[in-house]
């Protein structure tokens, strides 16, 4: 998946206007290229979500980030890679993941349900992200992606759970759209 994050440049420095001129290339080729999608959606379905099959949470078993989640590759990478997909299936040139979602959801690509529960997942595990950063910053630790759920309440842990469950939902659209994979 690190790979594709070539397809969500935006300009840096000078004129954006290259940046823009990349951008309606790509897309315009991209959203023609049926096998390379399939092989983009291929490794989007093939990452499970961090459950078990009695959902409860799979982590790292041994070494520096033992008993934690990588909340990140594990959690929000799916979303990310999902919504690029399907942006570059459809033309979109959006590069956001919340803006992506939004899109393909505004132009009948997904419907409220999955993208409401995309959306509320998406943003529940960001800001998990975030408070674990902070409280690392605020702690003098270095900040990471690491969640230890064991250190979570019992609600955060149940909505993790939930959050994690949509990627599931997130492959089965997938699935439907190539079925080939």
């Amino acid at each position: 998946p690190e790979r594709l994050y070539f397809f969500d440049f935006r300009a840096g420095h000078g004129l954006d206007a290259f940046a823009d001129e990349l951008r309606t290339h790509l897309v315009g080729l991209i959203h023609r290229q049926e096998i390379f999608l399939m092989h983009l959606a291929g490794e989007c379905i093939n990452s499970r979500a961090p459950l078990s099959f009695f959902r409860n949470f799979v982590v790292e078993k041994d070494g520096e980030h033992r008993n934690k989640i990588d909340i990140k590759r594990r959690g929000v990478t799916p979303f990310v890679s999902f919504a690029r997909v399907l942006a570059l299936r459809h033309g979109i040139r959006e590069t956001n993941t919340l803006a992506r979602l939004n899109v393909l959801h505004e132009e009948g690509y997904l419907s409220d349900d999955l993208w409401s529960a995309a959306r509320d997942a998406y943003e529940m595990q960001m800001q998990q992200r975030l408070v674990h950063q902070l409280y690392q910053i605020d702690s003098g630790i270095e900040p990471d992606n690491y969640i230890e759920p064991a250190n979570l309440s019992e609600l955060e842990r149940k909505m993790l759970k939930d959050a994690f469950a949509v990627i599931d939902r997130l492959r089965a659209k997938l699935k439907s759209i190539f079925p080939v994979v």
